[in-house]
């Protein structure tokens, strides 16, 4: 028995005694040279955790018992029931010692019963409070939420100061449970003495969801604005930048943004257009960039240029003035290009700068290629060739503090005569409607219009490679272009808007008017362009576009036409439209339950629908943080485990365990133009402008094709779920129809919010 002590306590001492790098370096050479006492030594640790854990649970377990033991014999000591509800795991075991606790202390003071009065500076009471406060968030997680309202409201009648920012959760809570009366009623007491952005900004999205955009709801907003520059960027997930999480929660600080944003971008993403229209008053107050910050950014850019690895890479930079191309540029604006040149062109930067501080804009695009990469590790080209020599000279001094040389050349590199000839389309072209109309109306002209998606990749604005997409409109009159645009990005209403208003009031060719016929190929192009043509008084017809056929045949790319982003879900076999109008009207019902948004902690179902599937579903319900709304079918319970368990999981492992359908709610730029047009046509109820139902199948993390079966799913998915919302545990049956069939369904909800 000696000899095994005193072996324990050696191994112990190798372990304990060893700094964790002298440890690392032995594991690594026991596991090259002998595997099998590598399997030893790591059952030696398993067993030492498994030991520390006992031994834990052993002095927990006994610090319960003594803790009851001493309340048992003085009831009035009621924090020792709050000390031991913090000692327990089980959520409902952890009510149940709150609530003693709570009973006990107003049994013992009779005053805390008693509204008013602040107790905060009396001990007892404080602790009296947090022990109301422990309790309502707990039952918040079980989903007491009229409970936990209820003990929310009395803290803040006990404490009218509001020491412990009561209000907040409050409001939250009701903001989640869609109640939002009481949530106005709580942020109008609060208005005039509250300026923070959890009471202001509150109070701008609920009178958005009343009223609508005003310029008084503006004026609020750049208000916030300018109390938090990282607010806005928050809520509408831009935020950009690392800072700590542990920081203190302070006015102004990127922590407060980003807590209000967890707290209430669900508010904001369930209010039609509301993401939009904040997005539209935080472009428009953006900061103007000066010289002097360009110059501090390159300083801070050099240093970290000047420690890279020298390469043999030699770069391309050009400015190119693109005004006389298309009046879509503004004057002031030049397009920047760089590329890599070597065998093969690779394109690093493409967009429009300002002209007064284009050369130390190019500067800064250069450095940043060389700092943070968008494929690669970070490295400084030999040599950066220039057509400009005066561009060359001034930015010649700052490239050689980073043995950067530069070099004139003749001619630009060909990837740079492609971005050049796409990029005049990037500016937008302003839609006015009333200009618009005042322009002539020709009946008899008609105008050709089409779109395609690049073989080429280039830069986008968001930094990564893309297929751009080339829009031409063509006029039969002339034979001339009208309006033409490259866009990296999939083209949507916007740009149509902007490519039809500068081939009205700015055309390339021929003289400002409106068309009495718009000509396009295909007819989920007609679908897409349709709703334009008739504020602009144009009839859209589907038609052979010959004088495009020939401009499009010499594009290098894929003459598809399609705005097609998900798969058309009438095109699945056996879909019909009796089957998607219960898509829609589910939807609809889904989206203004907002179940999305008032479960806390997500709502899981397993699902059996022995008639659509022979397997169990696992039903997760997606948008308690604001972000995309919907339900994850999957066909694993350990799928949804990992997905809810928060731990650190390898992204493609993760990935691997997802089969199943996503259904979500999206913009209508998003959904199959044929989708959209039986929408309009058979008059399906669509749940909001940017809530229109999309499916996708998932095999292993990847998309996979749409089928009958992942539709017939979603819609009995939704309907259980909008069934089981408010229900906590137990099994139930529902009927759900689908189309000429009624199926039966037994869904159970789950806790796995602490698998």
């Amino acid at each position: 028995m000696a000899k095994k002590k005193n072996k324990k306590k050696a191994e112990d001492s190798i372990v304990g005694g060893m700094e964790f790098e002298d440890l690392a370096q032995m594991i690594q050479k026991i596991t090259e040279e002998n595997p099998e006492a590598m399997q030893g030594l790591m059952a030696m640790m398993d067993n030492a955790i498994v030991e520390s854990r006992g031994e834990d649970d052993r002095k927990i377990a006994k610090r319960k018992k003594s803790l009851e033991s001493k309340f048992q014999k003085s009831p009035k000591q009621f924090e020792l029931l709050i000390e031991l509800a913090e000692m327990e795991n089980d959520l409902d075991q952890r009510v149940a010692l709150l609530r003693r606790a709570v009973d006990a202390a107003e049994a013992a003071h009779p005053k805390f019963r008693e509204p008013g009065g602040c107790l905060s500076a009396d001990k007892k009471g404080n602790a009296y409070l947090d022990a109301v406060y422990s309790l309502a968030n707990a039952l918040l997680y079980c989903d007491a939420t009229e409970e936990s309202a209820q003990r929310l409201n009395e803290l803040l009648d006990k404490d009218p100061d509001d020491s412990r920012s009561i209000r907040y959760v409050l409001l939250e809570l009701y903001c989640r449970q869609n109640q939002l009366d009481e949530a106005e009623k709580l942020v109008d007491a609060w208005r005039d003495v509250d300026d923070s952005p959890f009471i202001q900004m509150t109070l701008i999205a609920l009178q958005l969801s009343k009223t609508g955009p005003s310029p008084e709801l503006r004026a609020m907003v750049v208000e916030q604005m300018r109390s938090n520059p990282d607010l806005v960027p928050f809520l509408l997930g831009d935020e950009s930048g690392e800072f700590d999480p542990w920081d203190e929660l302070t006015p102004g600080s990127p922590r407060e943004a980003e807590e209000y944003s967890r707290m209430f971008r669900t508010l904001w993403r369930s209010i039609p257009g509301a993401c939009h229209w904040l997005e539209g008053v935080y472009g428009d107050q953006l900061p103007q960039v000066t010289r002097d910050d360009l110059e501090e950014e390159i300083e801070e850019l050099i240093e970290d240029v000047e420690d890279l690895r020298k390469s043999r890479q030699v770069w391309y930079c050009q400015l190119h003035d693109v005004k006389d191309r298309s009046k879509a540029i503004d004057d002031d604006e030049l397009l920047l290009c760089i590329v890599k040149v070597g065998e093969t062109e690779t394109p690093l930067c493409m967009e429009n700068v300002e002209r007064d501080l284009a050369p130390q804009r190019a500067l800064v695009e250069i450095l940043q290629a060389c700092v943070d990469p968008e494929s690669g590790s970070p490295v400084k080209p030999k040599t950066i060739q220039f057509l400009d020599p005066s561009l060359e000279e001034e930015l010649k001094p700052w490239l050689a503090r980073c043995e950067i040389k530069t070099a004139l050349v003749s001619e630009p590199p060909d990837a740079v005569r492609l971005m050049i000839e796409q990029g005049f389309g990037l500016r937008e072209f302003q839609w006015d409607i009333e200009a618009i109309t005042d322009a002539p109306l020709s009946p008899e002209v008609i105008w050709e219009i089409d779109w395609l998606q690049l073989e080429d990749w280039i830069p986008g604005e968001n930094g990564e490679y893309s297929q751009p997409w080339v829009l031409v409109i063509a006029s039969h009159e002339d034979s001339g272009i009208r309006a033409t645009r490259v866009d990296t990005g999939m083209p949507d209403e916007p740009t149509f808007r902007s490519l039809l208003a500068q081939a009205v009031l700015s055309p390339m060719a021929g003289e400002p008017q409106r068309p009495g016929i718009i000509e396009v190929r295909q007819p989920n192009q007609r679908v897409a362009i349709k709703e334009i043509a008739d504020e602009m008084g144009c009839e859209v017809q589907i038609g052979p576009c010959h004088l495009l056929n020939v401009v499009m045949a010499q594009m290098p790319g894929r003459s598809n036409g399609s705005l097609l982003v998900s798969s058309s879900l009438l095109d699945a076999e056996g879909v019909t439209p009796e089957l998607m109008e219960e898509l829609f009207v589910a939807s609809a019902e889904f989206y203004r339950s907002r179940v999305y948004s008032r479960v806390r902690p997500v709502l899981v179902l397993e699902m059996r629908c022995p008639q659509i599937s022979p397997r169990d579903w696992y039903v997760v319900t997606m948008g308690q943080n604001g972000q995309e709304i919907g339900l994850s079918l999957l066909n694993s319970k350990k799928a949804a485990e990992t997905m809810l368990s928060g731990r650190a999981v390898d992204p493609e492992l993760q990935a691997s365990l997802i089969t199943g359908v996503t259904y979500s709610l999206d913009g209508k730029q998003l959904q199959s133009p044929k989708d959209v047009a039986a929408a309009e046509q058979f008059g399906w109820p669509v749940p909001g402008p940017d809530a229109w139902p999309k499916i996708f199948g998932m095999t292993k993390g990847k998309l996979s094709e749409v089928e009958l079966e992942d539709l017939k799913l979603s819609i009995v998915a939704i309907r259980s779920i909008l069934h089981a919302f408010g229900k906590t545990r137990g099994e139930f049956p529902l009927n759900v129809r689908l189309g000429d069939q009624t199926v039966e369904v037994q869904g159970r909800v789950l806790d796995l919010s602490r698998s």
